[in-house]
């Protein structure tokens, strides 16, 4: 095959200019990258065109965990951006624990052309929808063009990639992109490409369940316990930390738990270790706000306690490990707001605020 090497050059140049700015537009703050030449268009036009904070650093998996904190901390997709060949699989462990703690990453991987795969080229792996399903989504992009249909796809793939980041079930998405050689002109010039990145769509976020149906199950019962999973921030949790709560079991990764109410028990595995508090404690029903902690006497003692399970959980995904029964639904914990909890039994309630 004959390529214009000027041209090529100057397209990758291009397209890293768009990569970059659109990236800016959505609000990404940050980008971890390992040394490697094939991503050099991403990372040039990241440095020139963005006011991105590009972070080197030598090792891929070590990139990839920084980037995973980073993201769980900020609440905000953070980036990653490798070279081609096992490079990527570097990312695997990181890419795997953002999967199942629903921590947004944004994959960007450099790949060959595919001329030059499947030929014994160097640096050369099949990385096409290499993380499988533990990522929330796999777009492969083609060899950078500056014809307005490629340039306009490259927009909305990078839009649709960030909303699958942070969708409902929040998560990694991983982006291929392969570029030819020359990667970058010899002699640096600006980008003259035009584009407009005000045209984004916007998707608004539906849950199938109402908060009135909720309220409704939940009407007859006055010893209703609340279980806070990680996800449920302290600004959600505030509505019902007030003097007519039910008591709140609070996971000890949830930020929810920097709280001084009375109502919120963080100290839940004593007491449920004592059989007499056991007896005395058990409730009517219980809300369970995201995945259960993963104490293993607080499940023990939530599938041995008889009472009626309903789990909210925004992301629509399964987190209900117990053989007991239970009901599910997916609505947004703003919407869970909405939901109107009975005032609970004041002998109960005293019970566990004073344990």
């Amino acid at each position: 095959m004959n390529f214009n090497s000027e041209e090529i050059a100057s397209t990758n140049l291009e397209f890293g200019a768009l990569f970059a700015k659109t990236l800016d537009h959505l609000g990404i703050h940050k980008i971890f990258f390992s040394p490697g030449s094939r991503s050099t268009p991403l990372i040039v036009g990241i440095e020139r065109y963005s006011n991105i904070e590009l972070i080197p650093v030598l090792d891929e998996r070590s990139a990839s965990f920084l980037a995973l904190g980073t993201s769980k901390r900020d609440q905000i997709p953070v980036g990653l951006i490798c070279t081609s060949g096992s490079a990527l699989t570097h990312w695997f462990p990181a890419v795997t624990e953002a999967c199942h703690s629903s921590v947004p990453l944004l994959l960007f991987s450099a790949d060959r052309p595919p001329e030059q795969q499947n030929c014994g080229a160097g640096q050369t792996i099949d990385q096409k929808n290499i993380f499988g399903d533990f990522v929330r989504g796999f777009h492969q992009l083609e060899v950078p063009s500056l014809k307005a249909k490629f340039t306009n796809n490259l927009i909305k793939i990078l839009y649709l990639a960030f909303q699958q980041a942070i969708g409902i079930n929040p998560g990694p998405v991983h982006l291929n992109f392969p570029f030819r050689e020359p990667l970058l002109p010899e002699t640096p010039h600006s980008p003259k490409l035009k584009f407009d990145l005000k045209n984004f769509f916007s998707e608004k976020v539906c849950y199938p369940d109402k908060p009135s149906e909720i309220s409704r199950l939940i009407s007859y019962s006055r010893r209703i316990l609340v279980i806070a999973g990680q996800f449920f921030s302290k600004k959600d949790l505030q509505t019902l930390l007030n003097s007519e709560a039910p008591p709140v079991l609070c996971d000890s990764l949830s930020p929810g738990r920097h709280s001084d109410s009375s109502n919120l028990i963080l100290r839940y595995e004593n007491l449920l270790r004592s059989s007499e508090f056991c007896d005395r404690a058990i409730p009517d029903l219980i809300l369970v706000l995201g995945p259960l902690p993963t104490s293993k006497v607080l499940r023990k003692w939530l599938d041995t306690s008889g009472a009626r399970r309903i789990i909210i959980e925004p992301r629509g995904v399964k987190v209900d490990p117990l053989k007991s029964a239970s009901s599910s639904f997916q609505i947004s914990y703003e919407e869970f707001q909405e939901v109107v909890i009975p005032e609970p039994e004041y002998e109960w309630l005293e019970l566990w605020k004073e344990a």
